[in-house]
């Protein structure tokens, strides 16, 4: 197993540095929407060998891989050849699964870029973008423990109080809104929290349900999916 440099390794998603598009275009992560960081240092590809060096054994050929850290107004850009500057070929919803990755992986002076397989068609994407998704569990309890139930003035105001909760200050977690806010008999959201500071876990997938109140919003229950950095193995990150 080859251990891989955590969150901000390579495009450009919402101050991350690898590559979402929310802003190349509209909206997509590398990024192509919201180009904050991007990985300027990242050679273009050209007509021979792909930009980088090879890295053995970092993903397995095969495995199936699903987008994280991308907000849900972006997309994460897959192309030609590792690095931004390259040509776009497809793109990935914010928490789409079952990209297939080929087993090969470069690594480029500030990223490393993973080559994936999507409804037919082969690029090049940053790693810090993708990862496997592990268990899924209540986390309610566990959020409430101290006795204080989270609220806002809107869905998404208790779903970045509760996404503040698993967040790490060092390292810095990315936080990003994964699934928009929708409002029902029940308001929901998800957050991805990305980077925490674990070698196999690349961070929590929480999707909120709250229920509003005179003040606005109240957490009703977090339904939390872990998202592994280098694989599953019995239900948990490996």
């Amino acid at each position: 197993v080859v251990s891989l440099p955590g969150a901000a390794c390579g495009d450009d998603s919402n101050g991350s540095a690898d590559d979402t598009t929310t802003t190349e275009s509209t909206s997509t992560t590398e990024s192509t929407t919201t180009t904050s960081s991007v990985d300027t240092t990242s050679p273009e590809g050209d007509s021979g060998a792909d930009p980088g060096e090879p890295i053995e054994g970092a993903v397995a050929e095969g495995a199936s891989l699903a987008v994280m850290g991308v907000a849900y107004d972006d997309v994460l850009n897959i192309r030609s050849a590792p690095g931004t500057g390259n040509e776009v070929v497809t793109t990935a919803e914010p928490t789409a699964e079952g990209l297939i990755a080929t087993g090969r992986a470069q690594r480029l002076p500030n990223s490393i870029w993973f080559e994936v397989t999507l409804d037919g068609v082969t690029g090049w994407a940053g790693s810090s973008f993708l990862g496997y998704i592990g268990p899924t569990d209540d986390a309610t309890a566990e959020i409430l423990a101290d006795g204080d139930r989270p609220t806002g003035d809107s869905i998404e105001a208790v779903g970045e109080a509760v996404a503040s909760m698993f967040a790490t200050s060092e390292p810095e977690s990315r936080v990003v809104e994964s699934v928009e806010a929708t409002e029902g008999d029940l308001g929901e959201v998800t957050f991805d929290v990305i980077g925490v500071g674990d070698d196999s876990v690349a961070g929590y997938r929480l999707h909120v349900f709250t229920l509003a109140d005179d003040n606005g919003q109240a957490l009703r229950t977090v339904e939390r999916t872990t998202l592994c950095s280098r694989g599953v193995s019995g239900g948990l990150c490996v």
